[in-house]
């Protein structure tokens, strides 16, 4: 009878617990009511200012916001200023920026309740640069006319151009690194030339003093140049100060007005070589003669259109060479009469690869005034396979 009592009542406690266990939640009447978190909202969240600076208002909204409770706004810089906060806006006073550099910052939204906080970006642009006005004019196949004009007239500057090889060759990206490195050479080649740094500078029309123009030629059809001054101030040490930021305007050299002009051409290949009879059809002065295998840069499918780049790649090898040869002191008509031809002409070229595909590039060129031989004929394409 013990036993069956004690069984008996064990068996009772563990019905209860069971019972009680699987009771609903919302039976306890400790647990709380489930509440929604409030919400910030702003859109956007980025703001572009101008370097004026000024007021500048931003509208937010609060989800399931609380009666008593305010946003809180905390600005990270010193020239943003929080002048009011609504229940819908947000009101800034920006500081005008007196750097030529863009500024960033953030503001730091919090509300009681909210899960997390909010930032907004705000960035800020720099001066305008005004230091100098430059016009570029006279734009052409290989070349162009800088002019500058200085907002102060008793500055001395640097002017020049560059292309824009340089920067992708060299990897810099700021105007600030540039200066110094030009200017370090500057330094340099002046010293070995037993010269002032403004002596070399104004030998070489590398400097400015008030307003200046400098026509530039001998550049690439298709290529890009930075046309760009900055102020200086040069001491008797021939120690130098950089008075201004860097000014520049990028210059997009255009291809030239092709003439339609062909050449006749029959070509015999033999084994490592190749005869070539040309006639020039429509055009009666100076034309080159380019051999690219198959496996060149330059060489187009047979079929293939000619393209702008097609047509760049040509003409850059072409200036390289006339400017290659002109830097060694070979003036534009001595190269003409030396790598180029006129008339009909029977020819053959040597030191080919034999079983190899080959096309024959035959384009008109003249220099003007002295400068860098360009293109300026549409070329003409003739296809041949030297046998095995």
């Amino acid at each position: 009878m013990k036993r069956f009592n004690l069984f008996a009542t064990s068996l009772a406690l563990l019905t209860s617990l069971f019972i009680v266990s699987c009771g609903s939640d919302n039976d306890d009447p400790a647990t709380p009511p489930v509440t929604n978190s409030s919400e910030i909202v702003v859109t956007p969240t980025e703001y572009s200012i101008a370097s004026e600076g000024g007021a500048l208002s931003i509208n937010y909204t609060i989800i399931n916001a609380t009666e008593g409770t305010t946003l809180q706004v905390q600005s990270e810089a010193e020239w943003v200023e929080v002048e009011s906060v609504t229940e819908t806006s947000i009101e800034l006073s920006i500081a005008a920026n007196e750097l030529y550099e863009a500024r960033n910052t953030s503001l730091r939204l919090t509300y009681e309740g909210a899960k997390e906080s909010l930032y907004i970006t705000l960035t800020q642009q720099g001066k305008a640069l005004d230091n100098f006005a430059i016009e570029i004019s006279n734009l052409r196949y290989n070349g162009f006319t800088m002019s500058v004009t200085p907002k102060d007239e008793e500055m001395l500057y640097v002017i020049s151009t560059i292309s824009t090889e340089y920067f992708r060759m060299s990897g810099i990206k700021d105007g600030a690194t540039f200066i110094a490195k030009e200017m370090d050479n500057f330094q340099e080649i002046a010293k070995n030339n037993d010269m002032t740094l403004e002596e070399l500078l104004w030998h070489n029309k590398l400097a400015g003093l008030g307003a200046t123009a400098r026509t530039y030629s001998g550049m690439a059809p298709l290529s890009q140049y930075v046309a760009y001054c900055y102020g200086v101030e040069i001491g008797d040490d021939d120690n130098y100060t950089v008075t201004t930021p860097i000014h520049h305007e990028v210059v997009d050299i255009p291809m030239p007005t092709l003439q339609k002009a062909s050449f006749v051409t029959k070509l015999e290949p033999m084994t490592e070589s190749v005869r070539m009879e040309i006639t020039p059809s429509n055009w009666n002065s100076y034309y080159y003669i380019q051999i690219a295998p198959e496996n060149s840069l330059v060489y187009i499918e047979q079929g293939n259109e000619l393209t702008t780049n097609h047509f760049k790649r040509m003409s850059d090898s072409f200036h390289a060479l006339a400017s290659g040869a002109m830097r060694k002191g070979t003036t534009a008509e001595s190269f003409l009469r030396t790598y180029c031809y006129t008339g009909s002409q029977n020819l053959t070229v040597e030191n080919l690869n034999s079983g190899t595909r080959y096309m024959a590039i035959i384009f008109g060129v003249r220099s003007d005034d002295g400068a860098i031989p360009a293109i300026c004929t549409e070329p003409t394409l003739a296809y041949f396979t030297t046998p095995n």
